[in-house]
């Protein structure tokens, strides 16, 4: 029997942030990088791993800075786990205040920006390569009505989906792959060292984006059962995700050539439909292969979006003093919030809906997406925790 806490293992926590990584960089590093650096893109590919594999121990960092504090505030150590231990939690030491209320609506203006994205890229997925000549806004109505039924289960109803899931999806991503290996041309893959630094350091930006719902590992703690190892998951889930980008990188490579890599929308999905399955089992192989992105970027909406609502939940909890006989005062307004918090949900579809279709009414504001990634997000990722956790810090000190 399931149990219907809200709470995901260690093993669910894995498997979901494969599913959110995993998708959409593989669907789209060949054809970025391949125009970029071409070559040389697969060394993007691990040394854009880098950053976002160092960004995986800052969960651990601001619990260790927080038990410090406790133990030297005279706090007693066996019940530091309960104490300030995530992000959240020191999130709520802020207040009401203007730190708490901006970080928090930084994230979630980020989880709508990467649904939106991700919901603008399997709309056109569907209707490029399934669903042709069907139209666009239909297909993105219908998907973000599935992903908001998809919110309304929970994270706990996903991440159980997705651990059923797992297999299916990736022992025949395995299958195909080693299948295409055959058909690999090594010569293709040389020479290397051949790019600008410029280019390189933007194939490596654009892999560092791609996995940008790592940032959200930050507030997942609430939902995590008793000893789940946060930073050790993550780095896990990190790793099986660029042994999956440097392959496909790899093989498609190694098939197309860096001069027709490039021109491809999206060339593992025309890999998975050149690939002959012994026995001939289907006719239309490159559909059901579609399904693997289908659920992997379906995961990468489901994220962003549940994560806005999440937090757009939390600007509107006010949070309450105690009284000194330990009972909390009523806190104004409280009724209201609840009410708002109905529309919560509809209204991050709304907005999610919304983005995508700028991406798809104005192709430039996909530049401006990756632009407002880069010089706003991503900084504020790893520095917004720092200064929280600091200014925390120095509280409890006075």
């Amino acid at each position: 029997m399931f149990s219907e806490n809200q709470k995901i293992s260690e093993r669910q926590m894995a498997r979901l942030l494969i599913f959110d990584m995993c998708g959409i960089s593989t669907l789209l590093l060949p054809g970025l990088l391949g125009k970029m650096l071409g070559t040389d893109g697969v060394f993007a590919i691990l040394l854009g791993a880098v950053p976002v594999y160092l960004f995986t121990f800052l969960p651990e960092l601001l619990q260790e800075k927080r038990k410090n504090s406790n133990t030297r505030n005279g706090s007693n150590t066996s019940n530091i786990s309960n104490i300030g231990k995530s992000y959240p939690e020191i999130l709520k030491k802020q207040g009401n205040g203007f730190i708490r209320i901006f970080a928090l609506l930084v994230y979630t203006v980020e989880g709508i920006l990467l649904a939106g994205y991700g919901l603008f890229l399997l709309s056109d997925l569907m209707v490029s390569e399934l669903l042709k000549n069907s139209s666009f806004v239909l297909a993105a109505v219908l998907l973000m009505l599935l992903c908001g039924y998809g919110i309304w289960q929970g994270i706990e109803g996903r991440a159980r989906v997705y651990e059923i899931l797992f297999w299916f999806v990736f022992l025949p991503l395995i299958l195909m792959l080693l299948l295409a290996t055959k058909d690999v041309n090594t010569i293709y893959w040389t020479p290397v060292m051949v790019h600008s630094w410029g280019n390189f350091v933007k194939g490596t930006a654009a892999v560092v984006l791609l996995y940008g719902t790592m940032a959200f590992v930050l507030f997942l703690q609430p939902y995590l059962a008793e000893n789940v190892r946060v930073g050790r998951t993550c780095r896990k889930s990190l790793c099986v995700t660029v042994i999956f980008n440097a392959a496909i990188y790899l093989i498609t490579l190694g098939i197309f050539g860096s001069g027709m890599l490039p021109k491809m929308k999206y060339p593992a999905i025309t890999l998975m439909s050149m690939i002959k399955l012994p026995g001939g089992f289907f006719e239309r192989q490159d559909a059901f292969m579609v399904a693997i992105w289908f659920f992997t970027i379906y995961a990468f909406i489901n994220t962003g979006m549940f994560y806005a609502s999440d937090l757009l939940k939390a600007v509107w909890q006010k949070e309450g003093r105690q009284k000194a006989d330990g009972k909390n005062e009523a806190i104004p307004g409280k009724a209201d919030a609840k009410s708002i918090e109905k529309l919560i949900i509809p209204s991050v579809m709304v907005l999610t809906f919304a983005v995508t279709l700028l991406f798809y009414r104005l192709p430039e504001w996909k530049i401006m997406f990756i632009w407002i990634q880069a010089i706003a997000f991503l900084p504020l990722t790893v520095i917004l925790p720092l200064c929280i956790g600091e200014i925390s810090k120095c509280r409890e000190k006075g």
